[in-house]
């Protein structure tokens, strides 16, 4: 067996979306986002020295999200490149807003993913990673409820034929992954039958205090 030291270095290029819940109750992660924007390409190439894994490329876009059903919007940032990006990035989240919630207690996340899916992915070099990163202190209100994005998954079966079915699947599926933080909630469960998918059951009694960027980077450098 070749050990970690022993492996052979190599370039990925990466993209990753991240979907944010943007309610009220999400100031603290939104926070940590925020500060950590200016860095975030050199923390997860940190993250991947361990690896010996290097970044050719990489690429990053912010989606926010809230109810639909209760008129809250979801905004979607252009990609940026980083580190060249980096300033523009940060100011970008940086103007992201909190807002609303407390509705029914739930969100439209998989409508966030949805659009995350339909992304133009980079499709370049010898070995790509695809990564949706989503976090939220809510359950996920199903497909169909809201009717403002048509193009939207119409049910929990569209959804999950978007992410993996082989003849409708909207992502590379040698390149995709997701990562999931999101709280005990039913509504998440229909997560664990879906491939390339890790799910992380967050503390939402403590405003998802139980996140750091350092966890954050180790899942990604899993994922790539």
């Amino acid at each position: 067996m070749i050990s970690a030291s022993q492996e052979t270095e190599f370039d990925v290029n990466v993209d990753i979306v991240m979907c944010i819940d943007a309610t009220g109750s999400m100031t603290g992660a939104i926070n940590m986002v925020k500060d950590n924007a200016l860095n975030f390409d050199r923390q997860l190439k940190d993250a991947l020295k361990g690896k010996h894994r290097t970044i050719d490329s990489l690429r990053i876009k912010v989606i926010t999200f809230g109810d639909l059903t209760f008129g809250e919007t979801q905004r979607e940032s252009p990609w940026f490149d980083l580190p060249q990006d980096a300033i523009a990035f940060r100011d970008f989240v940086s103007k992201i807003e909190v807002g609303g919630g407390g509705g029914d207690g739930t969100e439209s996340p998989l409508e966030a993913i949805a659009t995350a899916m339909r992304q133009d992915w980079v499709k370049v070099g010898s070995k790509r990673r695809h990564i949706i990163l989503l976090w939220t202190d809510e359950g996920a209100k199903m497909p169909g409820v809201q009717k403002v994005m048509p193009d939207a998954p119409r049910s929990l079966a569209e959804f999950a034929q978007q992410w993996q079915d082989p003849q409708m699947a909207l992502m590379d599926p040698n390149a995709k992954r997701m990562v999931l933080f999101v709280p005990d909630h039913p509504s998440w469960e229909f997560a664990e039958a879906l491939d390339n998918v890790v799910r992380e059951t967050v503390d939402v009694h403590g405003g998802l205090s139980d996140l750091d960027m350092g966890l954050i980077m180790r899942y990604l450098a899993d994922s790539i």
